[in-house]
């Protein structure tokens, strides 16, 4: 069966059209919640989110938020990260799963919406396809304008900053040339 909101790495497309808008961000975070409470036999389930910097980001966080809690759901917001961040900050913040909403390497029009369990992994293609059928399920909400996230959560990201650290010897660096292509990433 064939995914109707999902491709090959969450949700994406041009910011407001008709593959990706905050209604359809709207209907993924209250379909995440739905089966995350049903998955996990929990009432309130708790997503970390983050984001990288398009402006789009912030808008979409809102109308995630909005859907999740419509469902009893909680969101923390560690604001502006990178996608493997926000994964490590899912599996060390025990959460039960985790959203990047991020365009990567594409047009900054573009966005995204990636999703991950709560050991930071992508979802398996079952939990997948159950949540694209689900997303299709959940009415469009008739207000979109959804009140703002928080980056309430933004001291868990020293976590991941102190496991990259830790991952390279000091010095590696020294004397060597860095080049930077960020586009419209976390770490522009």
């Amino acid at each position: 069966m064939a995914l109707k909101y999902f491709g090959t790495d969450g949700i994406r497309g041009e910011y407001g059209g008709p593959s990706l808008n905050d209604g359809i961000a709207f209907r993924a975070g209250t379909a995440m919640a739905r089966l995350l409470k049903q998955q996990h036999e929990i009432e309130d389930p708790l997503m970390v989110v983050g984001r990288d910097t398009r402006a789009s980001g912030l808008k979409l966080i809102a109308a995630l938020g909005a859907g999740f809690r419509s469902e009893g759901g909680a969101i923390e917001s560690i604001g502006v990260a990178p996608t493997p961040g926000i994964a490590k900050v899912v599996e060390l913040g025990n959460a039960v799963a985790g959203c990047a909403v991020t365009g990567s390497h594409n047009p900054s029009k573009d966005n995204g919406i990636k999703f991950f369990q709560s050991n930071g992994t992508k979802p398996s293609e079952s939990f997948e396809l159950v949540l694209d059928r689900s997303v299709g399920e959940v009415a469009t909400p008739k207000e979109t304008d959804f009140p703002a996230i928080e980056d309430s959560f933004t001291r868990k990201t020293d976590w991941y900053v102190s496991r990259v650290r830790g991952a390279f010897d000091p010095g590696l660096l020294s004397g060597k040339r860095i080049a930077l292509d960020c586009a419209n990433g976390a770490l522009s």
